[in-house]
């Protein structure tokens, strides 16, 4: 399977929603966003937000639990996360400082991710 095809209707396009929403200078886990959208977990947030088709996301907003960045990602997410001042962790602050950074969407923005998630399932099905 490749493309879209690896997600479940909706899924992509929830992600994508969320991510969106997420503001400047805060972070959300892989996890906490498979929570969010309601299908999956870490790894299948991880492999939505690592299979190119959200490239118009905050990528660098989608962190591991631990705030970490993959390696080859690593420099760029740094440099986006210093203009936006996220707060950093780590002896190089190599890695977003999730008990001050992390987002958890509010009723409205779960709203907006549902309805995302909705119209991208009623397009497909059409």
């Amino acid at each position: 399977m490749t493309g879209e095809s690896r997600f479940p209707a909706g899924f992509l396009e929830g992600v994508r929603a969320l991510v969106q929403l997420i503001p400047e200078g805060r972070a959300m886990s892989y996890g906490a966003v498979a929570e969010a959208v309601g299908f999956g977990g870490p790894r299948q947030s991880a492999a939505a937000m690592a299979s190119g088709l959200l490239h118009d996301v905050p990528w660098w907003r989608v962190v591991r639990a631990d705030g970490g960045m993959t390696g080859p990602l690593r420099a760029r997410a740094r440099a986006a996360w210093q203009a936006e001042a996220t707060p950093l962790a780590g002896v190089r602050e190599d890695r977003v400082d999730m008990p001050k950074a992390a987002w958890r969407p509010g009723e409205s923005a779960l709203r907006a991710v549902d309805a995302a998630i909705e119209e991208a399932d009623a397009a497909a099905s059409a």
